[in-house]
Order: structure tokens, then sequence, then C-alpha cells
């Protein structure tokens, strides 16, 4: 009886001496981080770049930390004691990317869909665009088409800042200065008045005066003598858009007798401009559809 009792004795002892081996030694870990340019922390300092060979003591836990720029960190902890499993040989630590710091991509489709699309100013296609907004930048975009309104819109990658959208699509609407005008090779430009040999310069200012004033209801200027005359600037107010015109003619000859007409047509690109902000407004290659056939009819009554 004594002789099992010491024989049992002995085999706990054993068995408690192995279990004391198992964790009396320290354990290593190669940490393998990808990208190869993460740093990495042991309980929260910096050890090494890439990969690192983590030690970890008996009865001991380590906490290892992952972090690179544009990455989401990782942490893994590793711990060589009872009740925990034992810490890996190795282990590779790969890091996702941070989607909050990549750059946001916006799908840009339109309608017309030859319409032009620019970015920051920058033509980059007609009818679609795969925009990418870089972080902490704002970027505009701009389409544009002949007859059509344009939009713009900005999108902007920055904290605190809603995140742009997936996609975008512009659907422009109809310009009605565009279907109000007609494009026309005499605007802006100065034209000769050739008179009938027989008709004498007072007959002749009697039909440029009278036709003129078909068409435009104000003469800004009116002087026979010299030959000289001026329309007010007529016009009209679109949604986006604002069109002015105007006439001016001069005598240009007396033998044989001959005048010069311009017909001044300009547009703001923006509604409700005033006609005398004279530096808001470009020349434009249309007319406004009223004021067809007005310079046909002016050469017709002076040849004839």
């Amino acid at each position: 009886m004594i002789k099992k009792s010491f024989l049992k004795a002995i085999l706990i002892c054993l068995i408690l001496v192995s279990g004391q081996q198992l964790t009396s030694y320290a354990q290593k870990v190669n940490i393998i981080a990808t990208p190869a340019t993460a740093r990495i922390y042991v309980d929260g300092r910096i050890k090494g770049t890439g990969s690192y060979t983590v030690s970890v003591g008996k009865k001991d836990c380590v906490t290892v930390e992952v972090r690179d720029e544009g990455y989401l960190p990782e942490v893994r902890t590793y711990c060589n004691k009872r009740g925990y499993d034992d810490p890996p040989k190795m282990d590779n630590i790969q890091l996702k990317q941070d989607e909050t710091l990549l750059p946001s991509s916006v799908s840009i489709t339109s309608s017309p869909q030859t319409a032009k699309i620019f970015v920051n100013g920058v033509e980059m296609g007609s009818g679609s665009h795969q925009l990418s907004v870089p972080l902490n930048e704002c970027l505009t975009v701009e389409v544009r088409a002949e007859g059509f309104i344009q939009e713009s819109r900005t999108y902007c990658k920055k904290k605190g800042q809603g995140a742009p959208p997936k996609s975008d699509y512009f659907k422009l609407q109809q310009d009605e200065s565009y279907t109000s005008s007609i494009e026309s090779d005499i605007a802006n430009k100065e034209l000769i008045l050739n008179v009938k040999s027989e008709r004498n310069k007072e007959e002749a200012w009697k039909i440029i005066v009278a036709t003129v004033l078909g068409k435009f209801d104000v003469l800004e200027m009116n002087d026979e003598k010299s030959g000289y005359l001026r329309t007010a600037w007529v016009g009209k107010p679109f949604a986006a858009n604002t069109v002015r015109m105007r006439v001016i003619v001069k005598q240009a000859t007396d033998d044989p007798l001959t005048y010069k007409i311009k017909f001044i047509s300009e547009a703001s690109g923006s509604p409700r401009t005033p006609y005398s902000a004279d530096e808001q407004f470009d020349p434009i290659g249309r007319i406004l559809k009223t004021y067809d056939g007005f310079l046909d009819e002016l050469i017709t009554k002076l040849k004839n």
C-alpha cells in the first residue's frame, strides 16, 4: 500500500515538473507585415519595419500593433501562460487600406451624350467620364453642349464633408436663347449697303431710318448729315441667358453712295443681365429670330 502511494506521488511530481518546463522558456513569434513599409510596435514601442521577431516570456503576454499610413492598424496579443493558446511561430499580418483615405471615384454621365465634360476647366471627354477625387481636394465638373444650359457641380473629399456619390447624372435642359435664335454669318460683321445710283442721300437715308424703325423702336443716335445711325439695345432675357442686339449704320462713300451696317449680337450667359452692363456681354454668331430677314429687306429697298 505504501509502495503504491509512493509511486503515485512520484508520478504527480513528474507531471508537475513537465508542466513547469512547458512554460519555463520564452517563445518566439516571427511577425511578417504587409505592406513592407508597415511599422511594428511591441507594447507601444516601435521595434521594426516589415518584419520583427517577438519574444514572449514565460507567464507573460505581449501586444503587437502594426501600422502604416493609409491603412487600418492591426493589433494582436500573444500569451505564454496557462489558459491561453500557444503563440504561433509565425504570423502574417496584412493591413487593409483605409477607404476613407482613398480617392473617391464618381461615374459621370450626361444627356445629351454629345455634351462635353470639363474638370476644373480641362476637357475630359464627351458623354461619360470616371472622375477620381483625391483626398483633401475638390474638383468642379462642368457639362456643356450647344443649345443647352450648362451645369456644374463640385465634389470634395475632405474631412467633415459628405463623401461624393459613386455616380452622378447630368441631364441638360434646352437653352431657350438658342431655340429662339438662328445662326447667322452677318452677326457682328461690317457689311456694305449699295444704293441705287439714281437715288440721292436724302432718299436713301429715309429708307434706312424707316426700315430700321420697323424692327428697332428707339434710335439712340440719328445724324443724317454725317450719315450715322445707332439704335438702342434691344433683346430678351431667358432662364439662363440674356441676349442683346443693336444696329449701327454709317456712310462709307459719296460716289457711289454706299453705307456700312453692323448687326451687333451679344449674350451674357446669365439671366436678367442689364443691357447696359457692357463688360458682361460677349459677341455671338446668332441673331434672334425676330430680326431674321431684316438685312435682306434693307438691301432690297436700297437697291430698287
